[in-house]
């Protein structure tokens, strides 16, 4: 590791920096984007390229949650027409009711590329979430075998908000100890136990 110190005077020839006036940098991508619905939808979908992105992964806790494909595929529809510019990623709302014959038809579909958890009652439009991991585990098999990724809102329900993660990390631990080839995200780490998961 160079210190900070010796890291700029090694680099203070390359590009002098006092003689830049604007720097543009290309558009990247937003991997955790709410994009909602109605009104609200309209609103913010349009501004996703102004705001530095083309590529977005979009959350699926609508009202009522994006929990079918056909679903998916049609609020992929309306976003592609309100910001033409972007790409969807599109992914599901994971709920006791689905099937692996679901995950594996979302795997071909060519728009979703994941499945998102809720716990139930944890965030906004959550109340329909999941509140039995075992009984997850059909799915999650069948997107270990369809390489979905599995994107993981974790806090566990009734804990503190300064402790719900932490203590819904060994949660985590125990859906990679049984899947350990299934792709996890977990989203909006903020405490050492997730980083250190």
């Amino acid at each position: 590791i160079i210190p900070p110190q010796e890291f700029l005077s090694q680099t203070s020839n390359m590009m002098d920096l006092t003689t830049i006036s604007q720097l543009e940098l290309p558009p990247t991508a937003d991997f955790h984007c709410h994009l909602r619905d109605g009104a609200m939808c309209e609103l913010v979908a349009p501004m996703i390229r102004s705001g530095g992105a083309d590529i977005v992964y979009v959350m699926p806790n609508l009202q009522p949650p994006i929990t079918q494909i056909l679903q998916a595929h049609r609020y992929h529809e309306t976003l592609t027409r309100l910001a033409p510019g972007v790409r969807f990623l599109m992914s599901l709302f994971l709920h006791p009711n689905m099937t692996p014959e679901t995950v594996a038809e979302a795997a071909r579909s060519e728009i979703i590329y994941g499945m998102k958890l809720y716990p139930a009652g944890v965030t906004t439009n959550s109340q329909d979430g999941v509140k039995d991991i075992e009984q997850l585990y059909p799915i999650f098999k069948a997107m270990q075998d369809s390489d979905l990724i599995l994107n993981i809102h974790g806090e566990q329900p009734g804990a503190t908000t300064l402790r719900a993660e932490a203590e819904y990390t060994p949660v985590v631990s125990k859906i990679h100890a049984a899947f350990p080839s299934l792709r996890i995200v977990l989203e909006h780490i903020s405490t050492r136990e997730g980083l250190e998961l």
